[in-house]
């Protein structure tokens, strides 16, 4: 009968710490919302958004490339199809002002960050500059995505809406719609 109180207190402790926990971690989440809308963070491309003339991203295993020709774009697999130039506008000035929260410099095990295989790829170019982006894991603490460029060892932390969230569509989704 002595056990029972020592074992309620024990899982009464262990409630108000797991409690807490998650207190913490919301309370971070919240203050890493608040810092996303500031000027914390760091642009580690900064180029013209018009200068861009060919892109491409994979989303949904699929990957989907567009060029631009007389200031017009087009989806290489189908060039009849009617792009609204505003949502690749939107797209655009996510690749063309990359911003990330944070890097880490000097990583040598690319594979802690999703970043050996399987990772998203997004490929950009301008006139005279070519830019590939390897998207890795997510943190499920912070909520960040770990990004690296190939050939640096340098990983960075993006958010979601920062980059990938405007590429969540396909040729067919971005069509001018009547």
């Amino acid at each position: 009968m002595k056990r029972q109180p020592l074992q309620l207190a024990v899982l009464a402790a262990a409630v108000v710490i797991l409690v807490a926990a998650f207190i913490g971690i919301q309370y971070y989440n919240d203050a890493q919302e608040e810092k996303a809308g500031t000027d914390d963070y760091q642009i580690i491309v900064d180029i013209d958004r018009d200068d861009i003339i060919k892109f491409s991203y994979e989303y949904d295993g699929e990957t989907y490339a567009f060029e631009k020709t007389d200031d017009t774009w087009y989806y290489v697999d189908d060039t009849s199809m009617n792009i609204n130039v505003n949502i690749v506008e939107t797209m655009l000035q996510k690749l063309a002002q990359l911003k990330v929260v944070q890097s880490i410099e000097n990583v040598t095990d690319m594979s802690q960050y999703g970043l050996d295989e399987g990772y998203l790829t997004f490929e950009y170019e301008t006139g005279d500059s070519s830019y590939v982006l390897h998207i890795g894991s997510r943190n499920s603490v912070t909520g960040v995505y770990y990004m690296a460029m190939p050939s640096e060892t340098t990983v960075y932390m993006i958010e979601y809406y920062s980059l990938l969230g405007s590429f969540e569509r396909t040729p067919e989704d971005m069509q001018v719609t009547e």
